[in-house]
């Protein structure tokens, strides 16, 4: 689930956990018991990706800034 959330988060501008259930896996209308007991996994690892996200975009808009001088 990791490698999905994390995808989602970098390549299909996948914001929230709750999107990640409802949008991408389906399950919060599939079983909305299941995507309730997925939310606390869901949610760390969304934020995580997402901030990965940011940081390595920040490290290259800076790096390319550098490389202009």
């Amino acid at each position: 689930m990791q490698a999905e959330v994390a995808y989602a988060a970098r390549h299909e501008m996948c914001e929230s956990a709750e999107d990640f259930l409802a949008r991408r896996t389906r399950l919060a209308f599939v079983d909305v018991r299941a995507a309730e007991e997925a939310l606390p996994r869901v949610r760390p690892l969304q934020k995580s990706s997402l901030l990965q996200m940011c940081t390595d975009t920040c490290g290259k808009s800076r790096s390319a800034r550098g490389s202009r001088s």
